[in-house]
């Protein structure tokens, strides 16, 4: 992606893993591809491994123009938002962040100086992610110290959430994504980029994705 836009990796730079989620539907064939004549389609999620450099690690970089998200979109993600079962109260607060004890999502209003559409709602479902972690949800150890292990956990499974909730409202995240990584990355360090823990994180982040959109199994 860099080369296309006349940019190169610095020399000496290091890349960091990423996980990339997607699903795919098939009808009427079997694992070899036959054609069953079953038209019934079947949905397919699968995950790739890719090493990935941010922007500040590259030189010759264009600089980027921000883009507004389609109404579409922001109606589709207010609507999964809207929609979340057994939601957490949110309330307006100087800065985004989930309270267990309350059970509260505090965040800056949409009038509040964020820099695009897609900032906030990527910021509110990495919020809404962490939410799922309540014990009235799924129940996953909240309680972990800034710096430890099981907080860098908890906020894999919250930015893998983010992604896949904007993936699910169509809302692109072009314009965070530099931040997200260095976000991952930083919790990366904190568990040894730990590839096992990647796919922890993505398995928790999916739970909290069905959850979220209304698919949680009984």
């Amino acid at each position: 992606q860099a080369a296309a836009l006349g940019a190169q990796v610095r020399k000496g730079e290091k890349g960091w893993p990423v996980i990339f989620y997607s699903t795919i539907k098939k009808s009427g064939e079997n694992e070899g591809g036959e054609n069953t004549g079953n038209e019934k389609a079947k949905t397919f999620r699968f995950m790739k491994h890719y090493t990935v450099f941010n922007a500040s690690q590259c030189d010759g970089m264009p600089e980027r123009e921000s883009a507004a998200a389609p109404v579409a979109q922001i109606v589709q993600a207010d609507e999964i938002i809207k929609r979340m079962p057994r939601a957490p109260r949110i309330v307006d607060g100087s800065r985004a962040c989930y309270i267990p004890s309350q059970d509260i999502v505090n965040m800056p209003p949409k009038t509040a100086h964020w820099t695009s559409a897609s900032a906030y709602y990527d910021t509110i479902f990495h919020e809404l992610t962490h939410s799922t972690g309540h014990e009235s949800r799924l129940e996953r150890d909240l309680g972990g110290n800034f710096g430890s292990e099981k907080y860098a956990k908890e906020e894999l499974v919250a930015e893998i959430g983010a992604q896949f909730l904007c993936q699910s409202s169509g809302i692109n995240r072009a314009e965070v994504e530099e931040n997200a990584v260095a976000y991952c990355q930083n919790w990366s360090r904190v568990l040894k980029n730990d590839p096992k823990m990647i796919f922890y994180a993505a398995a928790k982040a999916q739970a909290a994705h069905d959850f979220i959109m209304g698919k949680e199994k009984i």
